[in-house]
């Protein structure tokens, strides 16, 4: 991950600017959302997958049972033990022992089927991007995880949100897809949380919830992948049906439509904010610059008209708008500052912006100047020239010469002659 990804996050991990960037993204400006409706969770989610076997294995060693499958055969022998003590004769037993075997035999079957089958669906090795930690190595069996940007629980009311947030400063054209499975982690770790919960607290599941490990009632909480860019232009797939080999003049394709995935991509541009207003916090700035970064003397002059409140943005919202706005060498000067607060780095940084905005004005200024006096002189000099001629064509018509018109416009000696001769 990048410097400038590692200063947006950093940016973004604080509640209420993550709140704002959701208020001003997903809910147009709607404050939803506040501060203190989330909570910031761990970057890691999944469960089950490959690991790459040059790193150590300290998370579910292979040798070892899965944690879910041990608390099951758990619970499998306490439920066996339990109407085995309840039963009143040796027929009841042997029903009881051969009925808790099957449903054993059949849930180590099921679980040694999807561990086999999701062992040999990882076999084929994947290239892995070392600039980027959440891509899933390939290798031994163990834990399925990726390492996100940021995840925050949003509560709403009586219910909450998983929100999971990636920042991208490059063009990713497997993105959609990459979403996918990100959302698809988030579902199948709460589906994994709540099974354990019920086999740690002795529910007595039958039947279909047995061999699900979920009940009816259990829900899970949605979960939203917002992916902010960076660049300048998206020029991947917002969607997975985009990325799909699909023929939309095939009169098949209609058919296909309604059951294919869209999996539509939340990607927000972060150079193409339409409304800048929409957001409460140092965030309406960032964006608003952004905006303008193709066009300095814009840019320079939304600075110097909000230099107040760009003054009290601290250390870590400055250095993000400056580090996306390619002020890199501001960014430097601005770590080595030695200022007596960090208050007046801030205001001397923006100052030396406007300074430097103001200087290459001047500059453009003086430049245009300079090309639009020599037209001028141009233009002056053409008619200057066009009225010296006509006044030697009088005087030499006055003189009854006008054998000599045709001869002045292409002897440039003969007509320098009549210049000096009638003084013009």
């Amino acid at each position: 991950m990048g410097k400038t990804n590692l200063t947006v996050n950093r940016l973004l991990e604080r509640k209420d600017i993550f709140a704002d960037f959701i208020n001003g993204t997903l809910f147009c400006g709607e404050q939803v959302l506040k501060g203190d409706d989330l909570t910031l969770l761990s970057g890691r989610s999944g469960i089950i997958a490959e690991q790459n076997p040059k790193k150590k294995a300290d998370r579910h060693p292979v040798q070892n049972m899965p944690e879910l499958m041990k608390l099951k055969q758990v619970k499998i022998e306490q439920n066996k033990a339990d109407q085995c003590d309840a039963a009143q004769d040796s027929l009841n037993q042997d029903k009881a022992g051969q009925a808790y075997a099957e449903q054993s035999n059949l849930e180590q079957n099921k679980a040694g089927q999807a561990y086999a089958e999701q062992n040999r669906a990882k076999q084929g090795k994947t290239k892995q991007d070392k600039k980027d930690q959440n891509n899933i190595p390939s290798g031994k069996l163990g834990a399925l995880e990726r390492y996100g940007d940021i995840r925050m629980e949003a509560g709403f009311g009586t219910y909450s949100v998983i929100l999971a947030h990636e920042t991208q400063q490059h063009v990713h054209y497997a993105m959609p897809v990459r979403s996918m499975v990100y959302e698809a982690l988030e579902y199948a770790q709460q589906v994994h949380a709540l099974e354990k919960r019920h086999l740690e607290n002795g529910d007595s599941l039958r039947g279909d919830e047995f061999l699900s490990g979920l009940t009816r009632e259990d829900r899970l909480k949605p979960v939203i992948s917002v992916v902010l860019y960076l660049g300048d232009d998206w020029d991947g797939c917002k969607s997975l049906y985009e990325m799909l080999e699909i023929d939309e003049s095939d009169p098949h394709a209609r058919l296909l439509k309604p059951y294919l995935p869209q999996q539509r991509l939340n990607l927000i541009e972060a150079g193409r904010m339409k409304h800048p207003e929409y957001f409460q916090t140092c965030l309406q700035h960032i964006f608003a610059m952004l905006n303008y970064r193709q066009d300095k003397n814009k840019l320079y002059e939304y600075i110097q008209k909000n230099r107040d409140a760009l003054a009290r943005m601290d250390h870590v919202e400055i250095t993000a708008a400056f580090i996306l706005l390619g002020e890199q060498k501001r960014v430097e000067e601005l770590f080595r500052s030695k200022a007596e607060s960090e208050e007046i780095g801030m205001c001397k940084a923006i100052d030396d912006l406007i300074h430097d905005g103001e200087m290459r004005g001047e500059t453009r200024g003086l430049e245009r100047g300079k090309a639009e006096g020599l037209q001028q002189g141009i233009q002056k000099g053409i008619k200057q020239g066009e009225k010296r001629l006509a006044d030697l064509l009088s005087a030499l018509i006055q003189d009854g010469k006008q054998h000599l018109l045709s001869g002045i416009a292409a002897d440039e000696k003969l007509r320098a002659e009549l210049y000096l001769k009638y003084q013009i």
